[in-house]
């Protein structure tokens, strides 16, 4: 089969100029963008990060006295791709609390799972959440526990560490790992892997100075690398180049 008609039989169209994708790592794990790399621009998505950035002191501190102080967030739809429930195993072995904010078809699954392992002390599914920005701020780290390449990006890294906090993320074939740094901004671990996941945390939660480290350098590179304004611009000089 001919490149184009392999592209027609994919729905990639081969007289695009040019395409954008979100990552190096979604790119060369695409079978659909294979043969046409010489037409990506990678282009990471980019949030409003001086908003992530806003303090919320009140709304932290009614989530403090609620909840407690040793908080770990996790935002997204519920759903298998996100393995939250490999995060819920991880949580028996760790002391803390974790705030899980989202809705999906496997709410009842997960709030069965919670029951079952004993936990339903010091986990809380919040659902729908119109404002996560207090959430990230009240929290010492978000938690991405995500199973596949499904998770695309993990824009919810990025919000996270505009608002100074680190990240514990999967080493799945997808942006999710280029986002958040291992070593860097957070800790990275395998997949599916409920004990590794709750290493880090705890890792995090018992040193400080790493944690504050690691934290510092997710909002410094939350700005340089992944703000609403690069994006644009990033995009507007690709548009340009194929004018």
């Amino acid at each position: 089969m001919r490149r184009d008609e392999k592209a027609e039989a994919r729905g990639t169209d081969p007289r695009a100029a040019a395409i954008i994708v979100t990552s190096n790592g979604y790119l060369k794990s695409s079978d659909e963008l294979e043969g046409f790399h010489d037409k990506c621009h990678v282009i990471p998505l980019g949030i409003d990060v001086e908003a992530f950035r806003a303090e919320k002191p009140e709304e932290v501190r009614r989530i403090l006295e609620r909840y407690g102080r040793r908080l770990i967030v996790a935002v997204g739809r519920l759903v298998p791709y996100k393995g939250f429930g490999f995060l819920l195993e991880a949580m028996k072995d760790v002391d803390a609390t974790l705030l899980l904010i989202g809705t999906g078809p496997l709410q009842t699954e997960l709030e069965s799972m919670i029951e079952r392992l004993g936990i339903g002390d010091k986990i809380h599914l919040l659902g729908h959440v119109e404002d996560t920005l207090a959430y990230y701020k009240a929290a010492e780290m978000l938690v991405l526990p995500s199973v596949s390449r499904a998770e695309s990006f993990g824009l919810v890294q990025v919000e996270a560490m505009a608002a100074g906090i680190p990240v514990v993320n999967t080493d799945i074939e997808s942006g999710v790992p280029e986002v958040s740094l291992h070593g860097v901004t957070g800790v990275t671990v395998p997949p599916m892997d409920a004990r590794a996941l709750a290493n880090a945390v705890r890792m995090l939660l018992e040193n400080d100075e790493m944690r504050a480290k690691y934290g510092r350098a997710a909002a410094a590179r939350a700005g340089e690398a992944f703000s609403a304004e690069r994006m644009g611009e990033s995009t507007l000089r690709v548009y340009e180049a194929v004018a």
